[in-house]
């Protein structure tokens, strides 16, 4: 039903693909959407994800990663409103629900460059809650 849905919306090139992971993707391929993935795991977990994207891009073209996560402010001081210290409070939420935690983007920057890619944008799409961190890999 998912495939046909796709289709009829011209997107033949899109898949769901189920996996784990912390095991290799099972193809090569030239985008990889990952959304509220990321902050149910610590660094070290989040990297080996992030490792194994980076190894399923494609090698040629303009392969990205498009990472939906919430970014943290880099500092909160009194005045930053409300919904700062909202994103705050859920931060400290997934720290006792899971060993994630949310990230700012000088984090993200730094998780993303030891897992091999490059932040190139954080964009807001009009209307959405979260951000959307377009990443490229780094090649060698």
């Amino acid at each position: 039903a998912a495939a046909r849905q796709l289709g009829q919306r011209g997107l033949e090139r899109l898949e769901y693909v189920e996996g784990d992971f912390f095991q290799p993707f099972p193809l090569s391929v030239d985008c990889i959407l990952m959304r509220l993935v990321l902050h149910d795991w610590p660094d070290e977990e989040a990297a080996a994800i992030l490792r194994h994207a980076h190894a399923a891009l494609a090698t040629h073209g303009s392969p990205r990663l498009l990472v939906v996560e919430a970014v943290l402010p880099e500092l909160v001081s009194p005045e930053a409103g409300p919904a700062a210290v909202q994103q705050l409070e859920f931060d400290m939420g997934m720290m006792l629900m899971t060993p994630g935690r949310e990230r700012s983007q000088s984090e993200w920057r730094a998780l993303l460059g030891r897992s091999g890619f490059r932040l190139e944008a954080v964009l807001q799409p009009h209307g959405a809650k979260l951000p959307v961190m377009v990443a490229a890999p780094y090649r060698t």
